[in-house]
């Protein structure tokens, strides 16, 4: 019951608080526990399906630039829970299938090998053949890229 009504006053307090497009605007007044605990409810928001709340829960943490690209405001929590408000921002968007944000963010906040296959799987998503074969390929995903290329196949047989 505890739990329920912190998430209950956290709902209500974000949703009369802050604008996602408010450029350089100051996190909530927060204690780095509590907003740690607010970026968690927001995982467990996405992993269960329910991007409206995530949304509402991360709100105060983020802004759109003047391009639209979608950034965090200085978070001032550890790096693993810094982490994990990336990779819910990232399912998020896929899962919401705003695929133009979330290039953006992947290239800008995630690195290596993680943000490679999340391209890769962008540009899959968008029947942007050529360049998920290649994506792939380049990741030494063999047999992804040959599945790539019998979709593309596939899909040129059914058109005919």
């Amino acid at each position: 019951m505890k739990r329920g009504c912190i998430g209950l006053t956290l709902t209500l307090a974000l949703s009369v608080s802050g604008c996602a497009s408010q450029v350089g605007g100051v996190i909530p007044n927060q204690t780095k526990p509590q907003r740690e605990a607010q970026i968690e409810l927001a995982a467990q928001a996405v992993k269960a399906g329910n991007f409206e709340y995530a949304e509402r829960l991360l709100g105060p943490y983020m802004y759109r630039s003047q391009e639209g690209e979608l950034l965090f405001k200085s978070l001032g929590v550890s790096s693993d829970v810094e982490k994990k408000a990336v990779d819910t921002v990232a399912l998020m968007l896929w899962g919401t299938g705003r695929d133009v944000s979330l290039e953006k963010f992947a290239g800008r906040y995630m690195s290596g090998y993680e943000r490679d296959v999340m391209l890769c799987r962008l540009a899959e998503r968008n029947a942007i053949y050529e360049r998920a074969y290649a994506c792939w390929n380049d990741l030494g995903d063999v047999d992804r890229a040959r599945r790539v290329t019998r979709t593309e196949s596939a899909l040129r047989i059914l058109k005919d």
